[in-house]
């Protein structure tokens, strides 16, 4: 269960942050539609169809089947957060959202505060991962450098 802490995902000006009880809420909304209207009030720019195309091709050559994508950046480019969010349908159905950030170990922590120790954590010279499993999601931790993104999924 995700704790009401408010925690901070990122110290950059508006548009807003968001907590990590928002994301998770956010990334576990069951209708496409629903989880615009959420996103609105990030006041997050939305990506362009154009810079998300490239995303929904591979995706469709991966999985197959057919997929509504968003996507919401701010910042500039190069030291940007970058929020996506999906809903695939068919024999391989999910639903899924990535937050990625320039501030690995902030993401951590917060991750950490809100739903305890991970269930695994691995680290290597360059990088660190972990994995919690909360109600029937899946959150996914990692950290290469100072880039970082945390990937929360399940199925519908």
């Amino acid at each position: 269960m995700v704790s009401a802490a408010s925690v901070v995902l990122s110290a950059t000006a508006a548009p807003r942050d968001i907590t990590i009880a928002e994301l998770y809420d956010f990334c576990r909304t069951p209708v496409f539609a629903e989880a615009l209207r959420k996103a609105e009030r990030f006041g997050w720019p939305r990506m362009s169809e154009a810079k998300l195309e490239n995303w929904r091709a591979s995706f469709l050559d991966y999985l197959g089947g057919p997929v509504e994508v968003s996507g919401w950046q701010r910042g500039e480019d190069g030291k940007s957060d970058a929020l996506s969010f999906w809903i695939a349908h068919g024999a391989n159905g999910h639903r899924a959202c990535v937050y990625a950030t320039h501030d690995g170990r902030a993401l951590e922590k917060a991750l950490t505060e809100t739903f305890g120790a991970p269930d695994m954590a691995e680290d290597s010279e360059i990088s660190r991962s972990a994995i919690w499993t909360r109600d029937d999601a899946e959150i996914s931790f990692m950290n290469v450098g100072t880039a970082a993104q945390v990937n929360i999924s399940s199925r519908p």
